[in-house]
């Protein structure tokens, strides 16, 4: 390792790696691998951009984070103070009077990698407000020789670096996508024989974002932070880490060293998954009537306890293996009431039980979906509007406190905003950084698991409370409080597992900080393929999940979809099991309140595709929401049916990349366990195709000897000569699974 000056410029060589800094800020401006220089040159921005004070303009929700005005930008007058080098790091720091940047480049010789680091110092008189902080890389060299990925990110992929326009990439926007809790925080540049990634990791300490800017100089990376604090005069807050690989390979083959990161970070579970909860099938139900604006769309498949009771033995025959026992509807639904009021939160609690013993007698398992946003009374529902409180089922008639009692036995329990007044999402938020709130709710998990008997939890929405806590005297950052929720995930699984080894935690988050506490989560992140492939109706106008989707979403064909899926699936955890859906309760809901299942959005033969699709892919499981299978019954259950018997469907291995078709919208995949081979090949068209051939060079069979492939759905045989394709009929919206015959 060595660091050196020249023409201006502090020039830090370690291991394949060169980083070039301006002597004057401090600021990146050069970044090589193995010889090839793959970033260079200045963006002309500051190094690092501190947002503070200002003032807040909206109060409800996420939005509060965004809404700042009038804030005060700093960084631009920083300067460089002073460098050192230690044993296989350089060290900058710069800043002014009130700030001083300590940026820290290490490399990893281990892992062949670069990790930057910053910590903040405040040297100032008075106490400021944090609000965010934006990090930034050097400008991408030879931009016309490179592509953009950003595994996970929705539609996201093999970007040109020069998207046409100054600003930034509005496709990459922020709000509701943060790392790493729901994508991985990885972005990087590839071309042929040669890749850059960088990946974004604090834990469950702050979450951030990728951010793509072009300018005068050229299109850059930016980091930005949600560092929102309240920071004192010689308070420091941290800003890690920035992990960087490159060097010679295919992008895909990079993502390998992400996927080793995720491992070495901890996202995945030490303790076995069991059996049960590797192989779900999971039916969403609630009791009572989930109301709508349109009272003809309102959901009542359980109107009654009763009713709920009395079918369970039609979804055992089904194929489900799982009951998820939503929250009771009307009230209170997503919003917590008292946790130990299982007749107001679930139901009669004579019937919850006997719902319970029943699904166990059948053999099927019972998940209780529970809440962790915070408490609902009639001060926090002023900040919906009426409208709005209207459309989350809340009626006159509801019984809601005017006042949460919480909110006076325990007021230190709830986030802050900056006044001191209590922060909201639909629900007075709160503070899951809190060791008093987080032993709380352990208590409550342990209750439903000792006392109910259940078997699992689907948990909402755990970072739905997405702000910092502004409270003053916390014992930490107030940023901790974003995704405080996975701390006490953990906590509380390992006390359920206390009282039940096998109990099992789902979660809705995508990316790859579920994985230190949850076995199952959902597939959010995949939604923009089905926007991408079924085309909702216009008449709704919606799409099938809007804030998981973009105006600007580009549209992929079948190979460019198993390229996504091929590098999504590198950026997740192993031991992370993803639960597919065609329809769930939030895609019936959030479709702008309407109550709309996908076969109305899609039309009926496209929601039996997307179903074949769910039952075909990788994964643990399918969850579908009760009722959603009407006028499809028969077609699901040989769908759930056909994936549990045959086992390369309901646990093998997938390439999504090794089978390929000569049409634009068929999609194949490979599914293997111990030696069976299994091809599913699904019609993402509306059209009949004739003759489709389908390479099967991978499975690398004797050229010229004859083999029996078996669709399971059909059952047809077809026999092929080594070297040759595999040809298929489909019709449109069809699917096959063609199993290779031993």
């Amino acid at each position: 390792m060595s660091v050196t000056i020249k023409d201006g410029k502090i020039l830090f060589s370690a291991g394949k790696f060169n980083l070039e800094f301006s002597e004057k800020n401090g600021a990146w401006t050069g970044f090589s691998a193995e010889g090839k220089t793959i970033l260079r040159g200045s963006s002309g921005l500051a190094p690092i951009t501190l947002t503070l004070n200002g003032v807040m303009t909206q109060t409800f929700g996420r939005e509060q984070v965004w809404s700042v005005r009038d804030c005060t930008e700093v960084g631009a007058d920083f300067l460089l103070n002073n460098y050192k080098e230690e044993k296989d790091t350089l060290i900058l720091t710069y800043g002014n009077k009130e700030w001083t940047i300590t940026e820290t480049f290490a490399y990893n010789a281990s892992k062949v990698r670069v990790e930057r680091t910053f910590r903040i110092a405040h040297h100032g008189e008075k106490e400021e407000l944090m609000r965010w902080t934006a990090t930034r890389m050097p400008v991408i060299a030879d931009e016309d020789d490179w592509l953009m990925e950003m595994p996970g990110f929705a539609s996201f992929l093999h970007e040109k670096v020069n998207y046409g326009y100054c600003g930034s990439m509005k496709r990459v926007f922020e709000d509701t996508h943060p790392a790493p809790d729901w994508n991985a925080g990885v972005i990087g540049l590839a071309q042929k024989g040669f890749h850059m990634i960088s990946q974004l990791y604090a834990g469950d300490t702050m979450p951030i974002y990728w951010r793509i800017w072009r300018g005068m100089t050229g299109t850059w990376f930016e980091q930005k932070w949600l560092s929102g604090c309240r920071i004192a005069p010689a308070d420091e807050i941290t800003l890690e880490t920035q992990y960087l690989y490159a060097g010679k390979g295919e992008f895909l083959e990079g993502l390998n060293n992400v996927s080793a990161f995720l491992d070495e970070a901890g996202l995945v579970l030490k303790d076995r998954t069991p059996d049960w909860g590797k192989e779900v099938f999971i039916c969403e139900a609630h009791v009572g009537v989930k109301k709508y604006r349109d009272e003809s769309r309102w959901h009542k498949a359980y109107p009654t306890e009763k009713d709920m009771y009395d079918d369970l033995e039609y979804l055992k025959e089904f194929g489900y293996t799982v009951l998820e026992l939503m929250p009771k509807f009307p009230w209170p639904g997503y919003v917590v009431y008292d946790y130990y009021n299982i007749l107001q939160c679930y139901g009669d609690p004579v019937w919850i039980k006997k719902i319970i013993d029943k699904c166990h007698e059948l053999g099927m398992r019972v998940f209780f979906d529970i809440v962790l946003h915070g408490v609902m009374d009639r001060e926090s529902i002023k900040y919906m509007g009426e409208l709005r409180a209207a459309d989350a089922n809340r009626a006159p008639d509801d019984p809601i406190w005017d006042r949460h009692p919480m909110l006076e036995e325990h007021p230190d329990w709830f986030m802050r905003q900056e006044n001191g007044e209590f922060a909201h999402t639909y629900t007075h938020a709160f503070d899951l950084r809190k060791k008093e709130v987080r032993k709380y709710l352990e208590d409550v998990f342990a209750y439903y698991v000792r006392e109910w008997d259940v078997d699992g939890f689907r948990v909402d929405a755990p970072s739905w409370s997405s702000f910092p806590n502004y409270d003053k005297g916390l014992p930490y950052h107030g940023y901790e409080s974003f995704l405080g929720a996975y701390g006490l995930l953990v906590n509380a699984r390992r006390v359920c597992r206390e009282i039940k080894p096998d109990c099992v935690f789902f979660t809705e988050p995508t990316g790859p900080l579920p994985g230190s506490s949850c076995e199952l989560a959902y597939i959010y992140d995949e939604i923009w393929v089905y926007d991408n492939i079924y085309r909702p109706d216009p008449k709704f106008g919606v799409t099938s999940l809007s804030f998981f989707n973009h105006p600007d979403m580009r549209y992929l064909n079948a190979g460019e979809i198993a390229d996504w899926f091929a590098m999504r699936q590198k950026v997740l955890p192993s031991t992370l099991i993803k639960v597919h859906f065609c329809d769930a309760h939030d895609t019936h809901e959030l479709c702008s309140r309407k109550g709309i299942y996908r076969r109305e959005l899609f039309g009926i033969e496209q929601a039996r595709n997307l179903f074949a699709y769910c039952c075909l892919a990788p994964g643990g499981g399918i969850l579908n929401f009760s009722e959603a299978e009407k006028g499809s019954e028969v077609i699901y259950r040989t769908l759930i049916a056909t994936r549990k018997k045959v086992p390369a469907l309901l646990r093998g291995s997938c390439d999504y990349l090794a089978i390929k078709a000569d049409a634009d919208m068929v999609f194949t995949m490979l599914r293997d366990y111990e030696g069976q081979v299994v091809i599913p090949v699904l019609n993402f068209s509306g059209e009949d195709l004739k003759e489709v051939k389908i390479d099967v060079s991978a499975l690398g069979l004797e050229k010229g000897k004859e083999y029996v492939f078996y669709d399971h759905f059909s059952s047809k045989r077809k026999t092929v000569k080594g070297g040759e394709s595999l040809d298929v009929s489909l019709a449109g919206w069809g699917y096959q699974a063609w199993e290779l015959l031993k």
